[in-house]
């Protein structure tokens, strides 16, 4: 009991002096906290006393060595609990060490897959922000696309308008120009009839005039008659469509040169001093391995530059401005011909038409050439 009620009053002092500065001088070694009994009675032996004293002693000691077994067995029972908890302890200890490391695999398994899915995520936005970059990057371009288209189709169509508005100025242009050509061709018509009409009358005189002379006049009366032929063959080159394809160039360009000799007779007959039409075959084709496919590209030295789109690009050709050498349209490496004539047309604009034709070789040993196509451009 001394020590229990040391104990209460050392911690009722240290409870009343813990907030003291000087708390942390206080003794804390409690000592013992059990007793084994009373004091030991007194030990004073006296004569008449000595068996009292003795039999208070044993009986003393007799408690105290029954309050040590019984302390002894408390102790060893206590030993023996603290024994199995420090035990229980040290298992929970080891148990919660096994757990704690398998709770920290845990632990770094989950943050490994933590930091994988955060890669990962990150990943994935980087991505989501790269196709958001591309998808915002293609909205653009599609827009700008669709933008050019819709101002390709208003210059399309701009241009469908412009060139009905063409077609429809040159149609009229056309329908304007042939019915000048019309006019011109009766005008031309009249004055040739007029011309054949006066040539007719001269004709008649001479015819009344020959008859009259005498026959030693022949000569004077062939003279009339070359001069009758000259003045019909001024009249038939000019007897022509205008607006209309030639068929064939005059025989004084094409065939200029005849290859029979002149006899005195030939030269003297006035009948056929006049050179015709050379005689050919407008059906003649040559053949595929002798047609060179060559042409001869007749026109003016000094040609307008052109506006136009379509514009004559003649290959394998051979330029010339002047037919004056029969050689120039003879030849078997040359099948083509093509003429080529500037000039204003009714409106004051500048036209240019492409006269084609084959060239076909004459019974002269000359050529002549037979107009198939006719292209105007302007």
């Amino acid at each position: 009991m001394v020590g229990r009620r040391k104990a209460n009053r050392l911690f009722t002092t240290a409870r009343e002096n813990i907030n003291r500065p000087e708390a942390k001088d206080l003794e804390m070694d409690l000592g013992l906290v059990y007793s084994l009994g009373p004091d030991f009675p007194s030990l004073e032996l006296k004569s008449s006393q000595a068996s009292h004293i003795i039999k208070e002693l044993i009986a003393h000691l007799e408690m105290r060595i029954s309050r040590r077994e019984t302390l002894k067995r408390s102790k060893a029972l206590k030993d023996e609990k603290l024994r199995s908890m420090l035990l229980d302890i040290e298992k929970e200890s080891m148990d919660v060490k096994s757990e704690n490391v398998s709770l920290r695999g845990q632990l770094a398994a989950a943050n490994r897959r933590n930091k994988a899915l955060e890669e990962r995520v990150t990943s994935a936005e980087n991505t989501s922000l790269s196709y958001q970059r591309k998808l915002s990057e293609m909205t653009e371009y599609t827009t700008a696309l669709k933008r050019d288209l819709q101002e390709k189709e208003l210059l399309l169509s701009q241009n469908k308008l412009d060139k009905e508005k063409q077609k429809k100025i040159l149609e009229r242009k056309y329908h304007h120009k042939i019915a000048a050509e019309h006019e011109k061709a009766k005008e031309i018509h009249s004055e040739k009839q007029q011309l054949r009409n006066e040539v007719e009358e001269k004709e008649n005189r001479l015819r009344i005039i020959a008859q009259a002379l005498n026959g030693g006049r022949g000569d004077n009366i062939g003279d009339i008659k070359r001069s009758t032929a000259e003045i019909a063959a001024q009249t038939s080159i000019r007897d022509f469509t205008p607006g209309s394809t030639p068929r064939a160039l005059p025989a004084h360009l094409l065939t200029p040169f005849t290859s029979a000799p002149q006899t005195r007779e030939s030269r003297g007959t006035p009948a056929t001093s006049r050179r015709g039409v050379a005689v050919a075959n407008p059906r003649h084709k040559r053949s595929l391995s002798a047609d060179g496919k060559g042409w001869v590209e007749h026109a003016p030295s000094k040609i307008v530059p052109m506006g136009t789109v379509m514009k004559p690009n003649i290959t394998n050709s051979k330029f010339v401005n002047k037919l004056t050498n029969v050689k120039d349209i003879a030849n078997s490496k040359k099948s083509k011909y093509c003429l080529i004539s500037q000039e204003q047309d009714t409106d004051g604009e500048l036209e240019t038409k492409l006269y084609k034709g084959d060239i076909v070789p004459t019974c002269g040993g000359g050529a002549q050439v037979i107009f198939n196509d006719v292209e105007m451009l302007k």
